[in-house]
Parts: C-alpha cells; sequence; structure tokens
C-alpha cells in the first residue's frame, strides 16, 4: 500500500511490516508484530493501523504501537481518514475511530 510522502508499506504472513522509498527502493523501517499481517491502513497524522490474525495495532509516525484491540482479524479497510473497518473471523464487521487508540 502507499503511505505518506512516497513511501510504500508492505504486511506478511511472516508478521512484519516494512516501509519503502517508493522512488529508491531504500528499506525505512521494519517491525515485527508477532502475528499474520492481513491489513494496513494509513489515517490522518500518520497513524498506522496494522490488522493480524491475532489483533489490530495503531502505531505512530516513528512505529510506536499506541493502542492494541484484541480483534482476530481477516482483513481491513480504511473508510475514511479517522476510522476502519475490520473483518473479524466470524465474519462480522467492526469499526474503529482514530479517537478509540
Amino acid at each position: 500500500m502507499s503511505g505518506p510522502d512516497g513511501v510504500v508499506i508492505t504486511g506478511g504472513e511472516d508478521g512484519f511490516i516494512a516501509a519503502y522509498n517508493a522512488a529508491t527502493g531504500q528499506p525505512l523501517h521494519h517491525k515485527y508484530l508477532g502475528a499474520r499481517v492481513v491489513g494496513l491502513a494509513v489515517l490522518d497524522a500518520g497513524t498506522l493501523v496494522a490488522a493480524t490474525r491475532s489483533g489490530v495495532l495503531l502505531l505512530d509516525q516513528d512505529w510506536a504501537i499506541t493502542g492494541y484491540h484484541a480483534i482476530a482479524a481477516r482483513g481491513l479497510k480504511r473508510l475514511d481518514p479517522q476510522r476502519v473497518i475490520v473483518l473479524r473471523d466470524d465474519q462480522t464487521l467492526h469499526m474503529l475511530a482514530r479517537e478509540e487508540a
């Protein structure tokens, strides 16, 4: 997914997320989240939301974890600059707003 300022952010089955400079391919950040990453979204003010099979994490611009929701996720979609929708294991949807962090 494309992040702010020409940054590409990826997440994988190995539980890692990584950010790269889109123009040069140079790695910028990487972080282990502990479980398979199933979705990523960037909210306003640079908040990164990472959905994993064991929970949904909110990370600040330095990728420090600022929030956690114990929702085993199957997917994640950004609704607008403040909200995401999470697809749960039981096929229900759960909306999270940035101020819940």
